[in-house]
C-alpha cells in the first residue's frame, strides 16, 4: 500500500483540550469523587513515563497548574513537528485498514480530515495517585479478543522495517508500549514501510508481550517498572512543589535527559496559562468535583 502525501497542512486536534470537555461544567460532575487528581493527556503522560530512557536532545517541558485540588499538566512545545508528511502517512495507513461500519470495506480514496479524531477518557489509579486523562483512539476490532473498552481498541502505527535495529526495540517500541499500556489498549497493528512511504508488511502486537519481545531482541532492555517508578516520583514531586491553588499560576517543569535533572520555575502570565477561561468562569460560582 502506498501512503501518498496529498495534504497541504495538518490540523490535528489538541488532545489536552479534550479533557476539559470531558470534565465539563460543575453541574455535570455531581457525584464524582472530590479527591485530589491529576488531569492531563496520554501524550503528556507518555513523555513523562518514558523519561528514564529518553535520548540526549529529547527532554520535555511541562506546565502544571493547581486549581481546586486538581493538578493540570500540559506540555510546552518550543516548535511543531516538521515531518508532517510522516504524520500524514499514519492517517493514510488507518484509511487503508479501517472501515466506517462493522463488516464494511475501507474507503482508500476518501478525503482524510486530520482535524477529526476519536478519544477515550481514562480514570486510573497508579499507586496512590488518581489520574484522569484523554487519549486518541484509532479504531476498534471488528471481532475483539476483549469485549469491552478500552481493551477492544487497537492502536495503529507505521514505521521503517526494524531489521533487528537496536533503536526500534529500545526506543520506538517503548513509546508504542507506553502509549497503549497507559490507556489500557490490548493490541497494536503496525505497518512496516520504506523511506518512500510504501508499506510492505503488517504485524499485530499484544501490548502485554512487548516488554518481553524487546528483552529478547536487545541487551539491557528497558524495564516497565522503571517507567512506573519515575512517573510516581514525578507526581509526588509535583504535589510537593506546586502549592499555589490559582489558575493564573503556572509551574514549569523542565526535564534535561543529558543531565538527568528536572528544574522548576514559576510563571504568572497569560502566555503560559493552560486552563481555558470558559472553564474557570464555569467554576467561579460552583465547586468542581473531579
Amino acid at each position: 500500500m502506498a501512503l501518498t502525501y496529498r495534504v497541504d497542512a495538518l490540523m490535528k486536534p489538541d488532545d489536552f483540550s479534550v479533557i476539559f470537555v470531558a470534565v465539563g461544567y460543575p453541574s455535570e460532575n455531581a457525584g464524582r469523587d472530590a479527591s485530589t487528581v491529576f488531569l492531563t493527556s496520554r501524550g503528556r503522560l507518555t513523555k513523562i513515563f518514558t523519561s528514564p530512557y529518553q535520548m540526549r536532545g529529547e527532554g520535555w517541558k511541562m506546565a502544571v497548574t493547581l486549581y481546586r485540588k486538581t493538578f493540570y499538566i500540559d506540555e510546552v512545545r518550543d516548535s511543531e513537528d516538521s515531518n508532517s508528511w510522516m504524520v500524514y502517512w499514519g492517517y493514510k495507513f488507518e484509511q487503508y485498514v479501517c472501515a466506517d461500519q462493522p463488516n464494511g470495506k475501507p474507503n482508500i480514496e476518501g478525503h482524510i480530515n486530520t482535524s477529526e479524531a476519536f478519544y477515550t477518557v481514562v480514570e486510573s489509579n497508579i499507586n496512590s495517585f488518581k489520574l484522569l486523562f484523554s487519549g486518541e483512539v484509532d479504531c476498534m476490532e471488528e471481532c475483539p479478543k476483549y469485549p469491552t473498552a478500552p481493551g477492544y481498541y487497537v492502536e495503529m502505527k507505521t514505521s521503517l522495517k526494524p531489521n533487528g535495529e537496536d533503536f526500534f526495540y529500545r526506543h520506538k517500541m517503548l513509546k508504542w508500549w507506553a502509549q497503549s499500556f497507559l490507556v489500557g489498549l490490548s493490541r497494536i497493528f503496525a505497518g512496516y514501510r520504506n523511506t518512500s512511504g510504501i508499506v510492505h508488511k503488517t504485524e499485530m502486537f499484544e501490548v502485554q508481550s512487548i516488554p518481553e519481545l524487546c528483552q529478547k531482541n536487545i541487551q539491557n532492555s528497558w524495564e516497565p517498572q522503571v517507567c512506573m517508578n519515575f512517573l510516581c516520583e514525578f507526581l509526588s514531586f509535583v504535589q510537593k512543589v506546586v502549592t499555589q491553588d490559582n489558575p493564573s499560576v503556572v509551574y514549569l517543569f523542565t526535564f534535561d535527559p543529558s543531565q538527568r535533572t528536572i528544574s522548576v520555575s514559576i510563571q504568572e502570565d497569560a502566555e503560559h496559562s493552560i486552563i481555558p477561561s470558559w472553564y474557570i468562569e464555569a467554576n467561579q460560582t460552583e465547586t468542581v468535583s473531579v
